[in-house]
């Protein structure tokens, strides 16, 4: 099986896209596998590596830009200069947090559904007697609390 057996038209075409026209800048396994598509390149091969020759050509002349020393200084005093000031995402990540954060919302959770079956059911004979259950009642289902009064004469 020889390189060019390989790699597909595609994947030369998203691989010139990625490391440009010239093969002394690709990884050196991909430019020994990828020389038989340059050397006789399909017409999409042929136009990948034009289009990528400009682009290649623009970004070159582009001057190179140095970052100031006052800007490595700031980068710098911003970083964290101790372990100490890192510590609470250290704590969050290194086991324990998570079981926090998975304990607090299992418990978020089966509130959230605990409340939504009570405010679904309708209160029983049982809770009739209880002078707390029609509040209870009002608070979870309004609507059907307020339908009790409609046959109450004005």
């Amino acid at each position: 099986m020889t390189p060019k057996d390989t790699l597909t038209e595609t994947r030369i075409i998203a691989l010139i896209e990625t490391y440009g026209a010239n093969l002394d800048a690709w990884p050196e396994g991909l430019s020994k596998a990828a020389a038989p598509f340059f050397a006789v390149p399909s017409d999409a091969i042929a136009q990948a590596i034009s289009e990528e020759a400009e682009l290649d050509a623009l970004l070159s002349s582009a001057p190179s830009v140095e970052a100031p020393d006052h800007l490595y200084a700031a980068i710098l005093e911003a970083a964290p200069s101790s372990p100490h000031r890192a510590r609470g995402a250290r704590w969050f990540f290194s086991g324990w947090g998570t079981r926090v954060a998975a304990g607090a919302s299992a418990l978020a959770m089966g509130l959230t559904i605990g409340l939504g079956t009570a405010a679904a059911s309708a209160p029983t004979a049982a809770q009739a007697d209880d002078p707390f259950s029609e509040i209870e009642y009002f608070i979870f289902d309004p609507i059907e609390f307020a339908e009790g009064f409609e046959d109450i004469p004005e």
